[in-house]
């Protein structure tokens, strides 16, 4: 198409995953997204302590692998709490049975 051109690269920025895993971490740092809250469990429980500063410098300096484990431990364990949410509030017990056939 005449008059329209596309880009013969993307943004370093879009591409790059440190720059995204940088983010998310730092994202996390902040709060536990699954509630708002600091579970002591944790592993970033002492670092959102710290101040936005403080906790942005500490995000720069992660290795690839640091965050990566960072962003593993927060899959697992948002998956546990979405889980134990969805477990603890269905009732098994009222649930409507199935009619028998015959």
């Amino acid at each position: 198409m005449e008059g329209l051109s596309m880009p013969t690269s993307i943004s370093t920025k879009t591409t790059d995953l440190s720059w995204y895993m940088r983010e998310r971490v730092f994202g996390l740092s902040v709060a536990c997204p699954f509630d708002q809250g600091n579970p002591c469990v944790c592993p970033l429980h002492e670092i959102r302590k710290l101040s936005i500063e403080e906790r942005y410098k500490w995000v720069r300096e992660l290795s690839n692998e640091s965050m990566l484990d960072i962003l593993h431990n927060h899959q697992k364990c948002l998956g546990e709490k979405e889980n134990g949410l969805f477990n603890s509030t269905v009732d098994t017990d009222s649930a409507p049975k199935p009619e028998p056939e015959g």
